[in-house]
């Protein structure tokens, strides 16, 4: 089972905390880390007047190689003009859109429509909440490249993933 990446969940408040870039660059250097095995996904702001920060602490982030990602894209806050306005490298399409996907063609539209977004950005796209064999096998014919969720496993300790990823 190849890695591709390692995503790593941030809040809000972290992105807006000044500190917190320098945490996240020294940290990957102490442990030397690549910053381009590592996404740093987080949910974005509603409150236009913290954008600007959040623009910058992107732009940081991408200047030293970490990729990072918008999580529930499409659940109520995001916005078609932040794709226009903030370089991303990902989009994580919230599980809401997935639930019941092979009966509702409303989701499965919305799931198209999202993913040929991303892809006229040149962003990548990540499904979350796949759990059944049938909404795997639709992510599948819309040749999405990511998709995560209990299909493939549930959460785990770390402790769990290093004996997992051993046996690979």
């Amino acid at each position: 089972m190849p890695l591709d990446f390692i995503a790593v969940n941030i809040s809000s408040s972290e992105v807006l905390n000044e500190d917190f870039f320098d945490f996240i660059e020294s940290t990957a250097k102490t442990y030397e880390i690549n910053p381009s095995d590592v996404v740093i996904e987080f949910t974005e702001t509603v409150d236009p007047e913290r954008l600007e920060n959040e623009s910058r602490f992107i732009r940081r982030l991408r200047s030293i190689g970490f990729k990072v990602a918008i999580d529930d894209f499409g659940s109520g806050y995001s916005s078609m003009i932040r794709l226009s306005k903030t370089t991303l490298d990902r989009i994580k399409i919230d599980k809401s859109f997935v639930t019941d996907i092979v009966n509702s063609n409303s989701n499965q539209a919305l799931i198209k429509a999202m993913v040929d977004l991303g892809r006229a950005f040149n962003i990548d796209v990540v499904v979350e909440g796949v759990e059944t064999k049938e909404e795997y096998d639709f992510m599948r014919q819309q040749a999405i490249q990511y998709i995560q969720g209990y299909y493939f496993y549930k959460g785990m300790e770390a402790n769990e993933i290093i004996r997992l990823f051993a046996k690979h």
